[in-house]
This record gives C-alpha cells, sequence and structure tokens, in this order.
C-alpha cells in the first residue's frame, strides 16, 4: 500500500471449462469474496531522528570493514572503510542509502555501492555495502562520527536504531 487508509479488494474470477469423457460439456465460473483491508499510517519516527527513512525489517545489522588499520596510516596516505548494512525482510533496493562522512581532516571519496541479497531460513536479506576512500589532508586526531540506521522492527512494532560507534583515528 502507498497510503494508509481502507482499500477495498474486488473478488477475482476465474472461468473454466468442464471437460466430460474428453468433451466440452460446459463452463464454470468461480468468484472469492471481496475483501476491505485496514492499512495503518506508518508510525512516526524516533523524536532524535524525524528524518529516519521507513525501513521495516526483521533485524538490521551495521558492520565496517577498514582496508588496513585506520591508526596507522600517515596524512596523504588513503585508507577504504566500507560500511555493510543488512535487512531482514527488506530487498537490497529498499535500503536507504548513507551520506557519506563528513570528516574534518579528511577528504571522503564514495565509491559505488555493492547491492545483493542472501536467502536464509527466516527470509531475503538485502545487504547493501558502501565503500569510502578517506586521505587525511593534515596529521592529529581525526573523529570519525557514529553511524546510525533507524529501522522499525515489525516483530517488536517499535523504532529501533542499529549503529556503529564513532571513533578517534590518531
Amino acid at each position: 500500500p502507498q497510503a494508509s487508509g481502507e482499500i477495498s479488494i474486488s473478488p477475482a474470477i476465474f472461468e473454466a471449462r468442464v471437460l466430460r469423457d474428453g468433451r466440452i460439456t460446459g463452463r464454470k465460473v468461480f468468484e472469492s469474496d471481496a475483501h476491505t483491508v485496514k492499512v495503518l499510517p506508518i508510525p512516526a519516527p524516533p523524536a532524535d531522528m524525524p528524518d529516519a527513512a521507513w525501513l521495516p525489517a526483521r533485524d538490521v545489522m551495521l558492520s565496517e570493514e577498514w582496508s588496513r588499520e585506520p591508526n596507522e596510516i600517515r596524512a596523504g596516505e588513503p585508507v577504504t572503510r566500507k560500511i555493510t548494512i543488512s535487512a531482514l525482510g527488506q530487498i537490497e533496493t529498499q535500503i536507504p542509502a548513507l551520506e557519506p562522512p563528513k570528516i574534518e581532516g579528511m577528504n571522503v571519496y564514495a565509491d559505488k555501492p555493492e547491492l545483493s541479497r542472501v536467502f536464509e531460513a527466516e527470509g531475503i536479506r538485502g545487504v547493501r555495502r558502501d565503500q569510502y576512500a578517506m586521505i587525511g589532508v593534515r596529521g592529529g586526531t581525526v573523529d570519525v562520527p557514529e553511524v546510525a540506521i533507524p529501522w522499525w522492527d515489525i516483530e517488536a512494532g517499535e523504532w529501533k536504531v542499529a549503529r556503529l560507534p564513532s571513533r578517534t583515528i590518531d
């Protein structure tokens, strides 16, 4: 549904030809009942994240990989950070895109995301991998901000937030 409210679903009709001894002897029409479905509105996002994208799922996980230990880089040397978001009960194209982080003291360049899906016993898990090349423009301490993805837990019926904590790089 694209909007909340009542939706009327008209009956499905199926017409069949009746065969008896290999010959058509008539026709039969089958018709299902009509249905009315009440669609509830999307719950308001968390107060501290009013612009949260609607991401209903049974589980959302965030993880990160670095091409090398980030505390071992020097100014002007690149390091690659890959952030993976996986959502059980969603396809990969429904997972919201991450904005490239704004990090004082680093230039950040986003690469094209990798989208895939995994079939699990519990259902489909959409996977989105965002990759960033990060180059320090000066020596010293750099604060990499937290990554937070709000999502609607369809089993618990509440908003939750998947997080990667902030970190400081020297």
